[in-house]
């Protein structure tokens, strides 16, 4: 079952190959030229996307957050927030390029006299910027979008730091080397015996899914939620801790057919480690499913090979149920109405 010919057979498109060039993909977007806006001394910064574009955003923002004393937010509108002006730096990313909400996020920017620098593998977004002269960053295209965050992370990250927004680099540097790891237990020619991402998928196939997280990586969490979405095809829910502790807690008077993929960060669990021990013995009683994904700390290279896991495991997901996960047709068709 799900054996590299299996898997094949059904991912015809060969999202699953797509995962497998992360790490050459983080090489390269490592190397390539960048073009920055002018100025500084930024009181704040937006990064704006939708999609995997906007889980790429996500991502950065939970790791830049506890790097800089200024705020970030992540916009996925078509408005930006009433602060954002000429001390504000707006990171504009659109894999695809033609995002309606990230074009007119584009022309905001410049509107009100933000440092504006977007990023896309080409199309309007570039031809945009130009236009608008703003300074346009080409990010690599692995497919879909959702397999593509390599590039649109670590572009990023650089950009924010060629911005002098943060100076220790040494993440990025070892971004490829993790998720190098991740590959050797969750390939698509790894067995199941030995694939965490093949042994997830078969734990969550035909389960109510939750995925836990503390906030810090809450990035990592929704990401897994889309993937789940675009690739599998079925829905997932998204809490974080301690908020759970006062709301989601209570559903568990009732088990259902669920199961529940946890991220823990231990050095984030200092003031929960009783709500969490409940949590536990809760999830044990009833039997659920539970798969944890623990780290000490969490850098760069952490968010990238758990997002890559994660995602491996939505595409033998939906092998598994006998879908072609790379196809998304009722987004495709809204994207064309």
């Amino acid at each position: 079952m799900l054996s590299l010919q299996d898997v094949r057979a059904v991912d015809r498109e060969g999202l699953w190959d797509a995962y497998t060039k992360w790490p050459d993909s983080i090489r390269r977007s490592l190397k390539q030229p960048l073009n920055l806006p002018r100025g500084r001394n930024f009181r704040s910064v937006v990064l704006a996307g939708m999609g995997g574009s906007g889980s790429a955003c996500d991502i950065l923002a939970d790791w830049l957050r506890p790097r800089v004393r200024i705020p970030v937010s992540v916009v996925k509108d078509y408005k930006l927030p009433a602060y954002a002006g000429p001390d504000t730096l707006v990171v504009l990313v659109s894999l695809g390029g033609r995002t309606k909400e990230t074009r007119t996020l584009l022309r905001q920017s410049v509107e009100r006299g933000c440092s504006a620098v977007s990023m896309s593998s080409g199309e309007l977004i570039e031809e945009m910027s130009g236009q608008l002269k703003v300074p346009f960053n080409r990010v690599e295209r692995l497919l879909v979008p959702r397999a593509s965050i390599p590039s649109m992370v670590i572009v990023g990250a650089r950009i924010l730091a060629g911005l002098g927004l943060f100076q220790d680099v040494s993440d990025l540097e070892s971004a490829a080397k993790g998720v190098e790891e991740a590959l050797t237990h969750a390939a698509a020619t790894v067995p199941l015996g030995r694939n965490i991402s093949k042994k997830l998928a078969t734990e969550l196939r035909g389960k109510r899914v939750a995925i836990y997280s503390p906030p810090g990586t809450a990035s990592v969490a929704l990401h897994f939620k889309n993937s789940m979405n675009e690739n599998a095809k079925v829905p997932v829910q998204v809490e974080t801790y301690p908020e759970l502790f006062h709301n989601e807690i209570e559903t568990w008077v009732k088990r259902g057919d669920r199961a529940v993929v946890m991220l823990r960060v231990l050095e984030l669990e200092n003031n929960t480690k009783g709500e969490l021990g409940m949590l536990e013995k809760l999830l044990k009683r009833f039997k659920v499913p539970v798969t944890e994904m623990r780290t000490e700390a969490c850098g760069l290279p952490t968010y990238l090979a758990w997002s890559l896991t994660l995602d491996l495991a939505t595409v033998y997901l939906a092998v598994l149920e006998g879908r072609a996960p790379a196809p998304t047709p009722i987004l495709s068709r809204m994207k064309k109405d």
